[in-house]
């Protein structure tokens, strides 16, 4: 606590977080993108936010590791990236002043999500309720990072 002319007020609270980004590191927002329409409102959000507050957005499309290693693994790795450039592509036409950059980590989404979190000033991911296997997915998702993001997680419903 602090005193003002005799009245004790709280002091501010600053995160380890607010003084990277004050030193100098540039702010960023991650977008987690599967191709969804959920994701697609994930990605709409993010890239308002980072309009808004001077930020860069990071899109991640996660590749889950096969079980086994083929010869179409190089297909679905180029399936996927081309699937994460036109989910985002609109967003970049719209929002021409936000740098976006796309990641293709290999791995599980919530460590790969929560690792990429870790000095972002938000995380959005998107959400949907039709209740078919893949919903139930990202909402597994999206719950894991609420318990391992390193930053404010923000689940987008899909519109």
């Amino acid at each position: 606590m602090r005193h003002v002319e005799g009245k004790a007020r709280p002091e501010t609270a600053r995160s380890a977080r607010d003084d990277e980004h004050i030193r100098g590191q540039a702010p960023y927002l991650v977008v987690g993108i599967d191709g969804s329409e959920s994701s697609k409102a994930a990605l709409a959000f993010a890239l308002e936010e980072a309009d808004a507050r001077g930020a860069s957005v990071r899109a991640l499309s996660v590749r889950q590791p096969p079980a086994v290693m083929t010869q179409g693994e190089k297909t679905v790795l180029q399936e996927q990236r081309r699937m994460l450039f036109e989910t985002t592509a609109d967003g970049t036409q719209k929002h021409p002043g936000v740098v976006l950059t796309h990641e293709l980590p290999l791995g599980q989404p919530v460590e790969e999500l929560a690792r990429a979190s870790e000095h972002a000033l938000a995380l959005v991911v998107g959400r949907s309720t039709t209740g078919t296997h893949a919903d139930t997915r990202l909402r597994s998702v999206a719950d894991g990072l609420l318990h391992r993001a390193h930053c404010p997680v923000i689940v987008v419903p899909a519109v």
